[in-house]
């Protein structure tokens, strides 16, 4: 957050949810003096995670592992660009720059410009939500189920 705030004020970075590193992450908040910037809101219930990402302009998921993480679809069906590190599945989600940013993991300074340049860049949100649509529950289910008709009729 230091690296984005050198170029802009403007920011506020909202982190939803708990864990083990919560205290941590606090005394580094305060450390840095960056209490006016960074919120932890604590753990939400699933169905209020789709009101924060609507309040956000981008999504970001620095992970150093993932699978396929649900979380960037269900950003996408919000419509929001992603910024993400380039790890597990998450490439297959983010399969062209119209959708958001891949970084590679543990770098500071390649995370802070991909966000500061997601930011400033327009993004098309009707391009999103038309991705994301792949990803819904019902494109899904009529994929397995297709799956489980060809596999019978052999």
């Amino acid at each position: 957050m230091s690296l984005v705030l050198r170029r802009r004020k403007d920011v506020l970075l909202i982190i939803v949810g708990s864990g083990p590193l919560k205290e941590l992450l606090q005394s580094m908040i305060k450390k840095y003096g960056l209490e006016d910037y960074i919120v932890l809101t604590g753990g939400k219930n699933h169905e209020e995670i789709p009101i924060w990402m609507n309040a956000s302009d981008i999504f970001i998921l620095p992970s150093l592992q993932e699978g396929f993480p649900t979380v960037i679809p269900e950003a996408m069906a919000c419509g929001k660009p992603i910024v993400v590190t380039n790890v597990g599945g998450v490439p297959k989600a983010i399969t062209h720059n119209n959708l958001g940013i891949l970084v590679n993991p543990r770098s500071r300074e390649e995370l802070a410009s991909a966000i500061l340049e997601a930011l400033e860049r327009k993004w098309d949100s009707e391009v999103i939500l038309k991705y994301a649509e792949k990803y819904s529950w019902s494109n899904l289910a009529e994929q397995i189920v297709s799956i489980y008709q060809k596999a019978l009729s052999y």
